[in-house]
């Protein structure tokens, strides 16, 4: 059985709910707001399966044109079937009843070795059938189901690809039925979050197929674009090791560089990429460099790209800031910024306790030349290193951006709100967008059980090592009466380390960022970039789950 439109909200009227507050800081529009909130909910909602009868994947209706792509033809497939609470499809007849979402699923758009940069893929002549998604990349965990999975109102989506360190490079290009529409559409590329860590494009509260179908019955038609890119210890891993072994004397940052082959790296891949953007994204470099070159033949246009992400989907997003070619020209960052997670050199000392803690978990002995060290570790087989990540566990910083001191190649050469700052933005950035959600720091207090001693001494060694602890605890009190607390009598909006935790990782970065943006122009083209900001104060009906923990 295939799975089609796997998540969308259960109440369609939640992008008439009022937002409770928002902060214009330059020229807010009430028609931007509205849509930019209806994208932040799109992480929100709980995903309901939409199911495709198998046969429906053979019949005549799913016969579409071959899209061609800078690699290569791509077939995708009309869904015209609705979104269902079920494991099993119902549907008897070919024709679901609902508007179509033309889709096009794991399009290859990159390729690469264990710790390689991303290349383009290897290119096809035949039809690809890109109807269902494909491989994800190896990670050890996904916090969104570890957390919810066995709570009421949350169904699991039943695809669940392979995962595949040499496959995942692949994304869908969701857009309304062709023939529906005309002109060039804009483009919203999606970057999901999952602190570095983990995550997917096949994730069923990432798929937009009934927020297309609903804008497009109200005469607003766009195109998402979403995609994998490489997370935890093959997407962010840095070492001096990796740097000998890397032709451009690079290391780290491997997700981040799909992120741009699937974005694009100069004009022509752009719009390669927004043609297949359509049909893939590019890789985030990669991702976008895909929407540049390719978007255009799904009825894309590349002058007209946004993109968006959520958590470290926001803090990457915030990094290609300071990208300087032509891939997108706004950009929406949810519950994130470029100070949520850490820029660092490679010789750093979480870097080097990270790299040393694996050598040693697989025997590799340091007298060996770099050279060595790294092919033993590329030859360990991947279920194997997933096991020394699995055994670390989820510490939400293990993982961040790599400062790249390389003069061949190097794009973030310093942390990129030192270049924000420094007024070096992309110089084709119009306007940005950024927000967060009241009581961000319930979801993070409940996993560092910040109600304990430990917890939440846990949360003040890594989130805030460089500030005193005297003064850290007036602003933010220790616990109290821990007897008596319990993970369902306690109050996770407002306990110890939940208001810390929302400052440091959320408010504290969106205010920094929005000063640096403020009443400054670019140093080049001498334009300012227009911002808005918004904070999501309503709980979503259909996110409660038992434990009042706002919205993730």
């Amino acid at each position: 059985m295939y799975w089609g439109g796997i998540g969308v909200w259960q109440n369609s009227q939640v992008f008439l709910r009022p937002v409770i507050l928002v902060v214009p800081l330059i020229n807010l529009q009430r028609s931007l707001l509205r849509n930019s909130v209806a994208l932040y909910v799109l992480t929100l909602l709980t995903p309901i399966p939409a199911l495709v009868p198998a046969d429906f994947l053979d019949s005549e209706e799913l016969q579409m044109a071959a899209i061609k792509t800078l690699y290569g033809p791509v077939a995708g497939f009309d869904d015209p079937f609705p979104t269902v609470q079920s494991d099993s499809c119902p549907h008897e007849q070919s024709d679901g009843g609902e508007a179509p979402v033309s889709k096009w699923l794991g399009i290859p758009y990159a390729r690469a070795g264990r710790w390689q940069r991303p290349r383009s893929p290897t290119p096809w002549a035949a039809p690809l059938q890109c109807t269902k998604f494909g491989p994800r990349f190896p990670q050890a965990l996904n916090l969104t189901d570890l957390i919810f999975s066995r709570k009421e109102g949350f169904n699991q989506n039943q695809h669940s690809p392979p995962e595949s360190e040499e496959l995942g490079f692949n994304l869908n290009v969701f857009a309304p039925k062709s023939s529906q529409v005309t002109g060039e559409l804009p483009v919203l590329v999606w970057i999901y979050g999952g602190s570095l860590e983990g995550g997917s494009s096949d994730s069923a509260i990432y798929d937009p197929t009934e927020w297309i179908r609903r804008e497009s019955h109200e005469g607003r038609n766009f195109i998402v674009v979403t995609g994998n890119y490489r997370c935890g210890i093959f997407g962010f891993m840095a070492c001096q090791d990796l740097v000998e072994d890397d032709s451009e004397d690079l290391a780290g940052n491997y997700g981040q560089a799909q992120l741009l082959q699937l974005y694009g790296k100069d004009r022509s891949d752009i719009e390669l990429l927004l043609k297949e953007l359509m049909i893939a994204l590019q890789c985030f470099n990669g991702w976008v460099s895909f929407v540049q070159d390719n978007i255009r033949a799904f009825g894309g246009n590349p002058d007209n790209v946004t993109i968006f992400g959520e958590s470290a989907g926001a803090f990457l997003v915030g990094a290609l800031l300071v990208t300087q070619q032509k891939l997108f020209k706004q950009a929406i960052l949810q519950s994130g910024a470029p100070e949520t997670l850490t820029h660092r050199s490679v010789d750093s000392s979480i870097n080097r306790e990270y790299f040393e803690s694996l050598l040693q978990h697989f025997n590799i002995p340091h007298g060996l030349a770099s050279e060595q060290r790294i092919k033993l570790l590329k030859e360990i087989p991947t279920s194997k290193i997933m096991e020394f990540v699995s055994a670390r566990g989820a510490v939400v910083n293990d993982y961040g951006l790599t400062i790249e001191e390389s003069v061949k190649s190097s794009i973030w050469t310093k942390p990129a709100i030192e270049l924000i700052k420094e007024r070096k933005w992309n110089p084709h950035l119009k306007s940005l967008l950024m927000g967060h959600t009241k009581d961000e720091g319930s979801i993070f207090a409940f996993f560092f059980q910040t109600t304990t001693k430990e917890g939440y001494e846990h949360v003040l060694r890594k989130r805030c090592p460089f500030s005193p602890q005297n003064k850290i605890e007036k602003l933010y009190p220790p616990p109290e009466d821990l007897e008596t607390q319990t993970p369902l009598t306690t109050d996770w909006k407002n306990c110890a380390g939940s208001r810390l935790i929302a400052d440091q990782l959320c408010e504290s970065p969106m205010e920094n960022l929005a000063m640096s943006f403020d009443e400054v122009k670019h140093h080049v083209t001498g334009e300012p970039c227009k911002l808005f900001f918004y904070q999501l104060n309503e709980n979503l009906p259909s996110i409660d789950r038992g434990l009042d923990w706002g919205a993730l």
